[in-house]
């Protein structure tokens, strides 16, 4: 009982420190990334805390699994380079009944990402995408810094405003800069100028144009003579939209889970079952984890660290893959998903069984030599 608890608080103090590095890494990344939509227009910047908040169960899904397979790697191979774990052994505990034990925290871990992927996740990337698709927060007036211009992120779009309402309803001194091909492919660059403007969506295809009022349009290429100036009461210009594929995934993503049951869509099946599948990472990865631990003391700690790692990674990187596959129906069915896990469990054993064929073989030579030794 006193090792279980020693190895408990060994596995869960290493995950929990893991979890916060690796928490504050991904943060700050994807924090840069919305820092950079935000400046170029496609993100009010008052948004930015709470879109990352919202993201952060997200970030855990993975960041979970990946710390629990550091953990047991870091606090198994510092045993067997501190020989403890050549003393837990003579004590006369098997490596069946250290995996069962190992396999105790794990559980805990696994009851915890199962409630992260079920439920927490999804409402609060829910919440996310009812935030970025609102009107004045996805390429909307909130979006809009006055007296500055902005670019979009293709780099083919600017978009300036002199002064806005103290709502944020309407925009005055309004000037819109883009460039793209005509209809024989030819390049060309359009200016509006416009005294007023603002953003309006239509409520059955959910699709944003920007209303500008008072203005002059000028289309063509610098330094060719077929440009156009056209000077307009009203005028409307449809706003840059989201792949509709990303936009069906993100629905998906968002979806209460038991939304999803019964549901027909290739998107939906691909995040009910990434999300029921998801949690068992964990007792493979545990698998995984123990014998690619056993480190030699000559050796060190970290010759196995790295393959281990790309191994995990490899791991995601294919459920990953698989769960794309599977929502553009490029694979027919589920069970694909859940092939994944067979195999690297498949893997997990296989790798298991060759380390303890090798401690039988190398215990049965030692006792040949002394043998021969002794007579």
């Amino acid at each position: 009982m006193v090792f279980f608890w020693y190895l408990t608080r060994q596995l869960l103090g290493t995950t929990l420190a893991l979890v916060l590095v690796l928490t504050a890494v991904i943060t700050t990344g994807r924090f840069i990334k919305y820092l950079s939509d935000a400046a170029t227009g496609e993100m009010a910047s008052h948004l930015l805390l709470s879109v990352i908040l919202y993201r952060l169960p997200g970030f855990l899904d993975v960041i979970l699994p990946l710390s629990l397979f550091l953990a047991v790697l870091l606090v198994y191979g510092r045993m067997y380079v501190d020989s403890e774990m050549t003393v837990v052994h003579a004590c006369g505990v098997s490596p069946g009944r250290i995996m069962a034990l190992t396999l105790v925290p794990g559980l805990l871990v696994m009851i915890l990402l199962a409630s992260f992927t079920l439920f927490i996740t999804p409402f609060c990337l829910g919440q996310a995408e009812r935030l970025l698709n609102d009107p004045n927060n996805a390429w909307g007036l909130n979006t809009l810094v006055p007296g500055r211009f902005q670019r979009t992120k293709t780099g083919d779009k600017a978009n300036y405003t002199e002064s806005m309402t103290d709502t944020k309803r309407t925009m005055h001194r309004l000037f819109v800069a883009s460039r793209g091909r005509d209809s024989e492919g030819r390049p060309t660059q359009s200016i509006t100028v416009a005294e007023t403007g603002r953003i309006v969506q239509d409520e059955q295809t959910g699709t944003r144009y920007l209303e500008l009022v008072d203005g002059v349009r000028y289309e063509g290429w610098p330094g060719q003579r077929d440009f156009s100036v056209a000077t307009f009461s009203s005028f409307g210009q449809q706003m840059e939209q989201q792949k509709a594929s990303e936009r069906v995934r993100v629905s998906s993503d968002g979806k209460p889970t038991w939304n999803l049951l019964g549901s027909d869509k290739a998107w939906d099946k691909a995040a009910l079952h990434w999300r029921l599948s998801l949690p068992f990472l964990i007792p493979v990865s545990i698998l995984l984890a123990l014998p690619l631990s056993r480190t030699n003391p000559r050796q060190g700690r970290w010759l196995t660290l790295i393959p281990a790692v790309l191994l995990f990674i490899l791991y995601l990187v294919v459920l990953i893959a698989v769960r794309d596959s599977i929502a553009v129906t490029r694979l027919q069915g589920v069970m694909p998903l859940w092939n994944v896990h067979l195999v690297f469990l498949s893997v997990a054993l296989a790798v298991m069984f060759i380390g303890q064929w090798r401690d039988r073989r190398a215990l049965q030579s030692m006792q040949q030599g002394n043998g021969e030794v002794a007579a």
